[in-house]
């Protein structure tokens, strides 16, 4: 059940209604608001960045789901952030507000989506450029097997510039690990 504050009802009982996504991720704070918005410490930014987020659906049961947020690439904020760090397992959190005739956010957001950061893609068209930010649900990592891969995709998840493997089908040396008796 969700409970709702004096304020909120009063919005819900009116002829409009605006509302807004509120997006937080690692460095990155955006929203879907025609304004700015300051909420939690934090101001959340409106400049046409977040594109699309996924559609969830409200459920009582505990699942280990993945959500997907597509920002705008075109001046390359998202980018430079996280092509040039280390943000897998940080939190992430997507609230929906509702604005008031002022277009300020009612206090106490809901909270959509809570889960951590997954990885990010980049798609060029000739005519685009986005950047798909994944999240998991915290229970993903429940799933998750230890260790990492040694491939090129698992090696580009921690640094994702770096082109280690693409030579190393020319080492022919036979490395042996562990107990050799």
């Amino acid at each position: 059940m969700i409970t709702v504050t004096p304020a909120i009802q009063a919005i819900l009982e009116s002829d409009q209604i605006r509302s807004c996504y509120l997006v937080a991720l690692p460095s990155l704070y955006l929203t879907t608001a025609p304004s700015n918005l300051s909420w939690g410490g934090n101001t959340y930014t409106s400049n046409g960045t977040l594109l699309k987020l996924d559609g969830r659906a409200a459920t009582g049961e505990v699942s280990a789901n993945t959500f997907k947020l597509e920002l705008d690439n075109a001046d390359r904020t998202a980018l430079s952030i996280y092509g040039t760090g280390n943000y897998l397992g940080l939190p992430v959190s997507v609230f929906y507000g509702l604005l008031d005739e002022d277009g300020q956010l009612i206090p106490d957001p809901v909270e959509y989506f809570a889960g951590i950061f997954d990885g990010w893609s980049v798609k060029e068209t000739a005519s685009a450029s986005t950047l798909t930010v994944t999240a998991k649900s915290h229970w993903a990592a429940f799933e998750r097997k230890a260790g990492r891969f040694t491939n090129q995709s698992s090696q580009q998840e921690v640094n994702p510039t770096d082109t280690f493997f693409d030579a190393s089908h020319e080492d022919k040396t036979i490395y042996k690990w562990g107990n050799l008796n």
